[in-house]
């Protein structure tokens, strides 16, 4: 998924937990669906270090950001964990890392064979669907999201993410 599914995502997953607790509401509710919002695309920041670590908008199929710590189930359920230790919110903590985790989830469908849900028992690598990789070029971000969308408008996660996008939309008017 790209950033406007994973942006998605986050808040659809924070708007069902607020379902489950009508005692937050107003200001409250719209901050931990940002919130959502946010962690659903926070397990990609760590395309940051990749850009500056490769110096190019490019992967290399050995060195895919999908490896790092951020991209496994591990350290979103921790962070969550952690956030609950020392804030005692176990709602936030709950957002945060189903957020998260959903980032994880729908990077496993069309992404390769990349997610390490079992880090640190194992470094095993899963996927939902069978993917063809694909080099994708581009000299700065936007060539490199450009041709991105491009490839990837093929894929059938690319037609669910424009589901998850049109959803939020409803839901948001409602």
């Amino acid at each position: 998924m790209i950033l406007p599914g994973h942006l998605s995502a986050g808040y659809l997953i924070a708007k069902t937990v607020l379902v489950y607790h009508p005692e937050i509401s107003g200001l409250q509710a719209t901050h931990l669906a940002l919130v959502g919002a946010f962690f659903g695309f926070a397990p990609d920041l760590d395309l940051i270090y990749h850009f500056i670590k490769a110096r190019s908008f490019r992967f290399d199929e050995r060195d895919s950001h999908r490896h790092y710590i951020t991209h496994t189930p591990f350290f979103w359920i921790m962070l969550g964990l952690l956030v609950y230790i020392f804030t005692g919110n176990n709602i936030l903590a709950l957002i945060i890392s189903l957020a998260s985790l959903s980032h994880i989830f729908f990077d496993s469908f069309g992404s390769g064979n990349d997610m390490m849900y079992f880090w640190p028992l194992s470094k095993r690598k899963f996927s939902f669907l069978e993917y063809k990789e694909q080099e994708i070029k581009g000299d700065n971000l936007f060539s490199y999201y450009s041709n991105l969308v491009k490839i990837y408008s093929k894929n059938l996660t690319f037609w669910l993410e424009i589901v998850i996008t049109i959803a939020v939309f409803f839901v948001f008017l409602k």
